[in-house]
């Protein structure tokens, strides 16, 4: 695993693979809009697509990252989770928005879009499809600090974010005071960043 994630540095954009366990495969792809191509694109989108169709009565799935779309793959960082038989379990897409800051633009990682296959769940997927990924940008950021935000409607989840991240605002916990970085932040954040998962 140390050898893979000292890989990532050599690279413009990540792209790798791990081993979760016994029974996983964990790949992360970082921003492939950008750098793949339109075969490999469409095939992780059909693997997107697959997860989703066990997880919700949905119809047709083609908006964001089920599209396959260059430029809304272009902007996340997909984790994706498979069985050791290749077939996918869980994915999330996290979406990476600039905003506009002084002295240059500051990325901040959306938690974003979240499924796991019904089959999969309480296998303690989380930490993989969540802090694992973070982790590896932060790794890949030197340790300098990566702005993370989150909205969700589901109560495990912002209690699994407070105890994953630090200086987590709001918090379930109580305490914790707003800083004056976090409100600028949440001032410029773009209006069409939910749109982009």
């Amino acid at each position: 695993m140390i050898g893979t994630i000292f890989k990532t540095f050599g690279r413009k954009y990540m792209d790798v693979s791990l081993r979760a366990g016994a029974d996983y495969v964990v790949r992360i792809v970082e921003r492939p809009g950008l750098w793949m191509d339109d075969a490999a694109l469409a095939a992780l989108s059909a693997d997107l697509r697959q997860i989703a169709a066990r997880t919700l009565d949905a119809g047709s799935l083609t908006y964001g990252v089920f599209s396959g779309d260059k430029a809304r793959m272009g902007a996340v960082i997909i984790t994706l989770v498979a069985r050791r038989d290749g077939r996918p379990v869980a994915f999330n897409a996290l979406a990476v928005m600039e905003l506009d800051t002084a002295p240059h633009p500051t990325d901040v990682l959306h938690l974003g879009l979240v499924m796991v296959d019904p089959d999969a769940r309480s296998k303690n997927l989380s930490w993989v499809l969540y802090g694992l990924t973070c982790f590896l940008i932060f790794f890949r950021r030197q340790f300098r600090p990566v702005w993370v935000s989150n909205v969700t409607q589901v109560p495990a989840v912002v209690g699994m974010v407070s105890e994953m991240f630090s200086d987590v605002w709001p918090s379930p916990n109580g305490g914790g005071a707003r800083s004056i970085i976090c409100f600028w932040r949440a001032r410029l954040w773009p209006p069409s960043a939910m749109s982009s998962v």
